[in-house]
């Protein structure tokens, strides 16, 4: 079983409805399940992108600096153009999290445990 916590705020910011999420609390899961792009702005300027794959979970580091493109944070920050994008955005980003809560979970109920294997050659 796999789980997260997070804590969830919606505001208005400058006319532009805004969703902050952090990550509290995690469970056989990694908290950094945001994924950044790095800007050539410098590290204030790096905005979210998506909640990360299972393979992104893996590849993704969570340290900016060493010239990577994205990585991984326990946090977002996430600006929408106008109200009805962003009440769609809310409950897509609960869709998004799940899907990748359960999608992790396969994977690792698919391989971690012990089996036993008994094979025969098969050179008809």
């Amino acid at each position: 079983m796999v789980s997260l916590s997070l804590d969830r705020s919606a505001s208005i910011v400058d006319g532009s409805p805004v969703i902050t999420l952090t990550v509290t609390e995690s469970l056989n899961v990694d908290t950094n399940v945001f994924k950044h792009k790095v800007s050539d702005r410098g590290e204030a300027n790096d905005y979210y992108v998506a909640i990360c794959s299972v393979k992104e979970l893996s590849e993704l580091g969570i340290v900016r600096s060493g010239g990577p493109t994205y990585y991984r944070k326990s946090t977002a920050t996430i600006k929408y153009e106008s109200m009805e994008e962003a009440v769609r955005g809310k409950s897509d980003i609960e869709e998004e999290l799940q899907l990748l809560l359960n999608n992790y979970d396969l994977y690792v109920s698919g391989f971690v445990g012990e089996d036993s294997l008994n094979l025969e050659s098969n050179n008809g």
